[in-house]
């Protein structure tokens, strides 16, 4: 003790008692304390579990998207200069025949709408003329195949 008043004379004039003591009933009011921390904890994780479930499936499709992105960004710059006929080619330059044209046109009418108006058409030309059994039977054999017939008469 001598020596600690020679060496700090200011160390030896603090009092020598525990900074830090537990409040009293502490470890009686331990347990409830506990158990209120605990059920806030598990109300607050199953909230945060319901949206990283959400996000743990959003996130890799999102990154994903977004490397495409980033990718075709990249490439298209390059490639524009380097190419530059392919990637800004113009309709007008194509010839389209009367033929595709049509095939076109057809392609975009829907199947129903386009089987009224050829029956129609039809009803008319067939009315007038004769459809030998000869030339029925070769259409059929050049234009449907055997399976597609055997389909027909089984249904």
């Amino acid at each position: 003790m001598n020596d600690l008043k020679k060496i700090a004379p200011e160390l030896s004039k603090i009092k020598k008692e525990i900074p830090f003591r537990t409040p009293e009933n502490y470890f009686r009011d331990f347990p409830e304390r506990l158990q209120v921390i605990i059920n806030s904890n598990n109300s607050e994780n199953r909230v945060t579990k319901r949206k990283s479930g959400v996000v743990k499936l959003i996130m890799p499709a999102l990154k994903v998207a977004a490397s495409i992105a980033i990718v075709a960004l990249l490439l298209y710059q390059p490639l524009k200069k380097v190419l530059p006929g392919y990637i800004t080619k113009e309709i007008s330059e194509t010839s389209i025949s009367e033929e595709e044209r049509l095939l076109l046109m057809i392609e975009k009418i829907d199947e129903n709408s386009f089987l009224t108006l050829i029956d129609d058409s039809a009803n008319k030309e067939i009315s007038n003329s004769e459809i030998n059994d000869e030339e029925l039977l070769s259409y059929l054999c050049s234009n449907v195949s055997e399976y597609e017939i055997f389909l027909q008469n089984t249904n």
